[in-house]
């Protein structure tokens, strides 16, 4: 970032707020005290391990206090599958051979009336397996996803 924004000489700061129970919990005040800033940027990494650290966090409401305050939100890759209402256990499936499932996501959305989620999509680009993001949201109350599976089967998120 601090190389493709250059020209605007930004202050940019990495909050380590990893992991629930140790110097760098995202419960940590000494940890967040940058978050004071105007763009927040979250991105790589595990949509269920940001969700079980952020879920229920001083670090997650100060994010959303921020943004409705006015701070730009910024996600990219597996925070874009968290901040869902429901999230797709990437490394649990494609790593360690899960069964395709959902899980509860951070419902980011749901301030604001809504219930959406981003899942994964599997496109080939010459041979290799690319996964982008898309939205899928079917009302108020429920969500359904369907995951393209290798068979060629469709799998029902579920409902919420």
């Amino acid at each position: 970032m601090k190389t493709r924004l250059q020209n605007y000489t930004p202050t940019i700061d990495v909050v380590p707020a990893r992991k629930r129970g140790t110097p760098f919990s995202p419960d940590e005040p000494a940890v967040l005290k940058s978050l004071c800033m105007q763009i927040f940027f979250m991105g790589p990494g595990s949509p269920t391990y940001a969700v079980r650290q952020l879920q229920g966090s001083l670090a997650w409401d100060i994010v959303r206090a921020r943004h409705r305050l006015g701070a730009t939100l910024a996600f990219a890759s597996a925070a874009t599958v968290s901040i869902g209402a429901w999230a797709i256990p990437v490394y649990e499936i494609y790593k360690v051979g899960e069964d395709v499932h959902s899980k509860a996501g951070l419902n980011f959305f749901s301030d604001f009336g809504m219930h959406l989620s981003f899942v994964h999509t599997g496109t080939i680009q010459t041979g290799v397996r690319m996964w982008t993001p898309a939205a899928v949201s079917s009302g108020w109350n429920a969500l359904t996803c369907w995951w393209q599976q290798p068979a060629g089967e469709k799998y029902n998120g579920g409902t919420r």
